[in-house]
């Protein structure tokens, strides 16, 4: 069986414990990670703009042999619809993987916790809202910019934290719509209270696993 090639693109450090995670799960891979935080966070990018980066990275990616690219980016995986791509191009987003999960779950009330492009692009909230259930969104930008400076300090970021997720505390389940958050999910879940978290890197890493041939038995 050939060697199979994954891209895990990102702006900065977020999707590394998606990477991570598709280590442990499959070391027989060949993965790749792609952080762009040389250029302007892509959360503060338009819309337009936004396409124009994610386009150009996955198709370099293609070009350098991945056979898939996970787009471990919330901003980014809004606007994949948006994007054109060669035929065969393997591009998998980490908000439709989540969905079949969620709406099997007991959760009504779902709170998404995420970066300002994400909000506003309704990504998770229009999906979910067409499903019957009730979404409250709370922008918590200046996170990930903490999180990417290392600055991840409780003394810094436990008050910045409590203020964000208070107006979360009377939902279901909140959903970390940033991978940069899982740096601080025990900070955000103490300031939930009760509230349980929902990280969309497992259910990514499990839809494409799924999609993916089975590694070679070593012992036959």
């Amino acid at each position: 069986m050939a060697l199979i090639r994954v891209s895990v693109i990102d702006w900065g450090i977020g999707g590394v414990p998606l990477w991570d995670a598709l280590r442990r799960a499959r070391p027989d891979l060949q993965l790749r990670y792609r952080s762009d935080s040389g250029r302007t966070p892509w959360g503060l990018l338009s819309r337009s703009e936004l396409c124009a980066v994610v386009e150009a990275i996955i198709c370099e990616e293609i070009e350098l042999g991945a056979h898939w690219v996970v787009v471990a980016c919330n901003a980014a995986s809004s606007v994949l619809g948006d994007i054109t791509l060669a035929g065969g191009a393997n591009v998998m987003g980490v908000i439709e993987p989540s969905m079949t999960e969620l709406t099997r779950s007991p959760w009504r009330h779902i709170g998404v916790l995420a970066g300002k492009r994400t909000v506003v692009s309704r990504a998770w909230a229009s999906p979910l809202r067409r499903l019957g259930l009730r979404v409250s969104q709370r922008v918590a930008q200046p996170l990930s910019a903490l999180i990417e400076r290392g600055e991840t300090d409780p003394a810094i970021t436990a008050p910045l934290v409590e203020r964000l997720c208070a107006p979360l505390r009377q939902v279901d389940v909140v959903i970390l719509g940033c991978t940069h958050y899982c740096a601080l999910s025990g900070l955000i879940r103490a300031a939930l209270r009760d509230v349980p978290l929902f990280d969309p890197v497992k259910p990514t890493v499990a839809a494409l696993l799924a999609q993916l041939p089975e590694p070679r038995n070593h012992t036959q």
